[in-house]
């Protein structure tokens, strides 16, 4: 295991490293900082046994001496310029790197008080990356893949900046090495009966996609736009697409062939989304297993990912069938709409990051679409220990071309948008409320 390693300047004692048997840890040395007569803060430091990912903090001297982070918003982009030159990607070198950063409303004047602040350089073994990972979708992109040890740190702001939503996929680690948890539920209101108890192991840390796949970001890789709810920008979920759209596929699409793809074919969006990172990120759908995980934030049966415990008739943090009318709005009970027509283009799905996210800082994973998982579908999972379910369930004597779907949908009353909550689907259908959610494996791309 490769740990990260981190310098810091004026000649403060650097943080302390552990070093696992003879892994080859990255080191950052000789970091100084300066500021110019225009104001620009200019950062240097020395790096060897790279690659390594690199991170910028500031810190100030505050309150007796405690050295304290000015915040990755004041660093950033909300607050300030964006750090620029050798930091937030993969340096690949040993040797002299810069960075250059212009803190505009971070100190009074813009300028930084002497002996009063100092910058952190953090370089990040490549097989342990920052929390935060961002794929540029652009064509241009000069930096395709970027990287951030919290939200704060995203240029512009998670949800301020809506490029996270349009051009760029934002990813966030799920601490899962060596997770064990129990999926399933015994006693939630709106309880299926294939929602049985297990317990399901995970291998590693994976990535999973902040928010559902947005439309922009599906025409920006596919050129076209499938989904039927269309307003209010293109920010809102894609729908309408199938599994076999999403990594199958799509000219020979059969919903009679039972085979699964390790890999996801290359004209399907996540073939072309791999292709655009040049097979350097494995994007795929996640395993049900992956997704029950990263939806339930460290909660177990009883309550939503932010916490909270689950009351259908009371509280729900997404959007499902009660509270199309107004995403400010918590509505209660389970009276459904006066009518169909109240279900229109303009109050179905809600635009991805509508509602607040769950522990982790995923949004949406309670409704809005269904999102595909990779697994075939089977009433009883209670053997596979939350192993990939890739065998038909027609082996088993039931109708082997569905897959599974979870997080419920716009669709639902509100039992059928908890974590626990298994829909499956022919692979070949796409209705107005299937969407996905982008899983890839962890370590610098």
């Amino acid at each position: 295991m490769r740990m990260p390693m981190t310098r810091i300047v004026a000649g403060f004692v650097c943080t302390p490293v552990v070093a696992f048997a003879s892994a080859i840890v990255p080191a950052v040395s000789d970091v100084s900082m300066s500021q110019s007569a225009d104001r620009t803060v200019t950062v240097t430091y020395t790096l060897t046994n790279a690659p390594a990912v690199v991170t910028l903090d500031i810190q100030t001297n505050g309150t007796g001496g405690v050295w304290a982070s000015i915040g990755g918003e004041n660093i950033s982009g909300v607050l300030a310029g964006v750090p620029v030159g050798d930091v937030w990607k993969v340096v690949e070198s040993d040797g002299l790197h810069s960075i250059t950063w212009r803190p505009y409303l971070s100190w009074p004047e813009n300028r930084i008080p002497a002996g009063g602040a100092r910058a952190v350089v953090t370089a990040w073994a490549t097989n342990a990356a920052p929390d935060y990972m961002v794929v540029d979708l652009s064509a241009n992109s000069s930096q395709r893949v970027s990287y951030y040890p919290d939200e704060k740190f995203l240029p512009g702001g998670l949800l301020s900046n809506a490029d996270y939503r349009t051009t760029r996929l934002v990813m966030r680690k799920i601490p899962a090495e060596g997770a064990v948890f129990t999926m399933g539920s015994v006693s939630e209101s709106g309880r299926q009966a294939n929602e049985d108890t297990h317990s399901a192991r995970l291998s590693g840390n994976y990535y999973m996609g902040v928010f559902e796949v947005t439309q922009t970001q599906w025409v920006k890789i596919m050129g076209a736009n499938p989904s039927a709810f269309t307003a209010e920008g293109m920010m809102r979920p894609v729908e309408c697409v199938s599994l076999v759209m999403a990594r199958e596929n799509i000219a020979s699409a059969n919903a009679y062939d039972y085979q699964f793809l390790v890999t996801p074919y290359s004209t399907s969006f996540l073939g072309k989304l791999r292709a655009m990172a040049a097979d350097a990120i494995d994007f795929d759908l996640p395993s049900e297993a992956e997704w029950e995980y990263a939806c339930r934030a460290g909660n177990g049966e009883g309550y939503w990912g932010d916490g909270s415990v689950i009351e259908v008739d009371k509280y729900v943090p997404g959007r499902y069938r009660m509270n199309q009318e107004d995403t400010d709005t918590v509505m209660s009970g389970e009276t459904a709409p006066s009518s169909a027509t109240t279900l229109t283009p303009s109050n179905a799905t809600a635009v991805c990051g509508s509602y607040s996210p769950n522990k982790w800082g995923l949004y949406d994973m309670h409704g809005n679409v269904q999102e595909w998982c990779l697994d075939f579908y089977k009433a009883d999972i209670t053997n596979l220990d939350g192993s990939l379910n890739t065998t038909p369930a027609s082996m088993s004597g039931s109708d082997g071309r569905r897959h599974v779907l979870r997080g419920g949908a716009w669709i639902e009353k509100s039992g059928g948008v908890r974590s626990a909550y298994r829909a499956n689907a022919i692979k070949t259908k796409a209705l107005a409320y299937f969407g996905l959610r982008v899983k890839c494996t962890t370590g610098a791309k």
